[in-house]
């Protein structure tokens, strides 16, 4: 029953020429179409060898994102940074980085270097020299139900209230001044980062911040 609701998002197909129907728009000879993803089940299904089906992959930013890009929008990796040196490749002759490869798998863990990599969650995108990389997580099928769920909200809080895992990386902090409450700021490291609910948390510590039920960012 769950390996079956991957086929969902079926429609009929057109109705042809010379073959009698009901319905003029559609057929019940030829198969049914799949439409656009948007209209898939997107809660995870089991599979039939005791995995998971998931609904869809992580995307890669646009090109344009790289061309309109400010530094706020990227982490610029130190060079004794273990990461630095690996996306690097330095040339041991001449001291200058080799950007053989456009897709680099990391070996194991690194530890980080820094404030900008040690103080977040995750790196979206990161600088080295002139070199931009960005980082696309494996993909992973995230259970639907999950202990201690938390609620995430657009930057227009009124509105598109989720629910969400504390221990991913699913949102971004929203501090507000202890005598306004309605109005939050971010207190980002880099544009658009993602954090876990702790790591927001802590990024409203200081003796004017406290987390809020914002109305708008």
């Amino acid at each position: 029953k769950s390996y079956s609701r991957a086929w969902t998002a079926m429609f009929y197909s057109e109705t042809r020429a010379n073959v009698e129907e009901r319905n003029p728009r559609d057929s019940k000879n030829d198969p049914m179409r799949i439409e656009d993803g948007q209209w898939r089940d997107h809660f995870p299904k089991t599979d039939l060898s005791g995995g998971f089906l998931g609904g869809a992959k992580p995307d890669f930013l646009r090109d344009e994102w790289f061309s309109d890009g400010n530094a706020d929008d990227y982490v610029v990796l130190e060079e004794h940074s273990a990461l630095y040196q690996l996306l690097c490749n330095k040339n041991e002759v001449g001291g200058v980085c080799q950007y053989t490869n456009t897709t680099i798998a990391l070996p194991t863990n690194l530890d980080c270097t820094g404030e900008a990599e040690c103080n977040v969650d995750t790196l979206r995108v990161v600088r080295v020299g002139e070199m931009y990389f960005e980082y696309v997580r494996p993909a992973c099928v995230l259970l639907a139900f999950y202990e201690n769920a938390q609620t995430i909200r657009g930057r227009q809080g009124l509105y598109g209230s989720l629910c969400a895992n504390p221990l991913l990386p699913d949102a971004s902090e929203a501090c507000c001044n202890a005598n306004n409450l309605k109005r939050a700021f971010r207190n980002c490291i880099y544009t658009g980062e993602r954090m876990k609910a702790s790591t927001a948390a802590a990024r409203c510590t200081a003796p004017d911040r406290v987390t809020c039920d914002f109305e708008t960012v």
